[in-house]
């Protein structure tokens, strides 16, 4: 890769896509690993033959995705970097930009995702993992008694993350997690009340309890009655808001 005795030269059209193209290749193929840095840019634009802007355009979209940390300064250069959640996450946001999607499609994909997922957590899950499950519902029942319910949403998705996590699938954790914080932009919409997170709370003890002790189908079916609950509730909110914004 980026052998200056046999340079890399690309078509005329569309110059700067084909750049991201093969740089984005030959690190998810692991021909460069992270941490490596690319070589200067003027080696770079000769090894692909274009121009200064051009391969600037290519260097700075890679950043964008994340493939790359560009640094300034004596020791700066383009260096290769990992894709962080977020950095996935957003690329996942643009997708849907534009697309109608709705609470049932959350809960569709949650419903593929976490029953399962508990199941694997009651059979696999370790004390250490059950005490941080109990930690959440300990500090959930403390925020719904302080009525903090921007913390109480985060520590409401993490319970859910880190039953997803016990899987050790780092596909489900990537789509379970996008699906969380959509649902979180729901919840931040529609701002359900302290009858809600006692409810979810009540339904996040008893799958808990389900994967402590070790009871994998009744973790299951905790998990999807949540879902749905959650799910019905959220539409109900919505529907009555869609009412007042009509009258």
């Amino acid at each position: 890769m980026f052998s200056s005795s046999k340079p890399d030269l690309i078509k005329p059209q569309k110059h700067s896509q084909q750049i991201i193209e093969k740089i984005r290749n030959a690190i998810l193929t692991n021909n460069l690993e992270e941490g490596r840095r690319l070589p200067r840019e003027a080696d770079l634009m000769r090894h692909f033959g274009v121009s200064r802007q051009t391969m600037r355009e290519a260097l700075c979209a890679l950043e964008t995705m994340g493939l790359l940390d560009i640094r300034t300064g004596v020791n700066g250069g383009s260096f290769v970097k990992s894709v962080d959640m977020r950095t996935a996450h957003a690329s996942l946001s643009n997708f849907l930009f534009g697309r109608d999607f709705n609470i049932d499609n959350i809960t569709e994909v949650r419903l593929c995702i976490e029953p399962y997922a508990a199941a694997l957590a009651a059979e696999k899950m370790g004390e250490s993992e059950k005490r941080e499950l109990e930690k959440n519902l300990e500090e959930s029942r403390q925020l719904i008694q302080r009525e903090e319910a921007p913390r109480l949403r985060q520590l409401e998705m993490h319970f859910h993350e880190h039953i997803v996590a016990s899987s050790a699938n780092p596909i489900m954790q990537l789509v379970h997690t996008f699906a969380e914080n959509l649902l979180m932009d729901v919840k931040a919409e529609l701002t359900p009340d302290s009858a809600f997170a006692e409810d979810v709370l009540t339904a996040h003890e008893e799958i808990c309890a389900a994967i402590v002790a070790g009871d994998a189908e009744a973790a299951a079916d905790s998990m999807r009655r949540d879902i749905l609950q959650v799910a019905d509730a959220l539409i109900s909110l919505e529907e009555g808001k869609r009412k007042l914004n009509f009258i």
